[in-house]
């Protein structure tokens, strides 16, 4: 009887067997049964040498440790507070587990800062209450809309617009008038108006005062990561309102204003 011309026997030395579905390897292109399908289970004289490294050559990962008084934890990544800008480790990495002197301070710590160039006839406005500072705002849109800047690409109606000074040291160094997206965040309006008032802006540095945008009527210092959107909604702050761009220290959430 004639024998049939189906299989393969496998490649493998020790092996040879006869294996009617054989495999193919990837590597060296030769035919393996199933038993020794991979190229370690062939031996496959093929593969790459295997890289050598030398732990002991190794640098030692950066470890930040936890200023935390007698904490000696670590960690591999930094874990700074954003008040205090100490390094902790994640159980102490909260104001509250590391009892954050920055942020027990006073609250109501406040900073007298001049204001010069905003129309006087609205500072009569203004520091009356929060209905009068809305319809104040409402005035002064229609003026701010002849001449704000801002991004063409932001449609018409999402466009809030803002009267600004930049303080420096209790004085306005500049003024401008802006329109921004009322889906920005107050940090995004923030570098916006940096750029555009060509306003030095260094909040990237390890610093104890920030560049923060306040409103001029309360003095309320805004989060950088609150949407303008819901300052308006809940109206502590309003379409043509007017707003200071000043150095805050970090821990303070409030500012004095006064008007010549």
């Amino acid at each position: 009887m004639a024998e049939f011309n189906i299989g393969k026997h496998c490649s493998y030395d020790e092996c040879s067997r006869l294996d009617f579905l054989p495999f193919t390897c990837d590597v060296c292109a030769n035919i393996f049964c199933k038993d020794h399908e991979s190229p370690i289970e062939h031996k496959c004289t093929k593969l790459p040498e295997p890289v050598i490294v030398d732990v002991s050559t190794l640098e030692p990962p950066v470890k930040y440790e936890c200023t935390f008084l007698n904490c000696r934890k670590s960690e591999l990544v930094p874990v700074k507070c954003s008040a205090c800008f100490e390094q902790f480790c994640l159980n102490h990495r909260s104001q509250e587990d590391h009892k954050c002197e920055a942020k027990s301070a006073k609250k109501d710590v406040k900073k007298l800062i001049v204001l010069q160039s905003f129309p006087k006839s609205s500072f009569k406005t203004y520091f009356k209450g929060a209905k009068s500072e809305k319809l104040a705002a409402k005035v002064q849109v229609m003026k701010l809309k002849q001449k704000a800047v801002g991004r063409k690409d932001i449609p018409e109606e999402h466009r809030v617009y803002f009267s600004i000074q930049y303080i420096l040291d209790g004085g306005v160094i500049k003024t401008g008038q802006v329109f921004v997206s009322l889906h920005w965040k107050i940090g995004k309006m923030l570098d916006y108006c940096c750029d555009n008032m060509n306003i030095v802006n260094k909040n990237n540095e390890n610093c104890d005062e920030k560049l923060k945008i306040c409103s001029a009527k309360s003095g309320e210092v805004y989060s950088a990561n609150e949407e303008i959107k819901n300052l308006l909604e809940s109206e502590k702050l309003f379409n043509g309102s007017n707003i200071v761009i000043t150095n805050v220290p970090t821990h303070v959430t409030q500012v004095e204003f006064s008007a010549e």
